[in-house]
């Protein structure tokens, strides 16, 4: 029979729900109040083919992004939009 596992989160993160692109980029600002992020900072947080990905779609060779560009992107290509546009709710 299998156990539950219970996940703790360190105490000094906070878990949040963004529920619209522009919160997802004032938490990005929040994070990042000199307007702009690291490519490297971002591609640390994710794995090889996240990274083709993101790259792919927003460009090789950048080094910087915004946060209004990455909460863009976030927010189209995460679950979060497909929740608001979803026919069944």
């Amino acid at each position: 029979m299998a156990h539950a596992r219970k996940f703790r989160i360190d105490p000094q993160y906070e878990l949040v729900n963004p529920t619209s692109e522009e919160e997802i980029e004032a938490l990005l600002l929040e994070m990042y109040p000199d307007n702009r992020i690291a490519a490297q900072e971002i591609y640390d947080m994710m794995d090889r083919i996240d990274i083709a990905i993101i790259k792919s779609d927003l460009g090789i060779g950048r080094n910087w992004y915004t946060p209004k560009e990455l909460a863009r992107y976030f927010w189209l290509k995460g679950n979060y939009h497909a929740e608001e546009t979803s026919p069944f709710g």
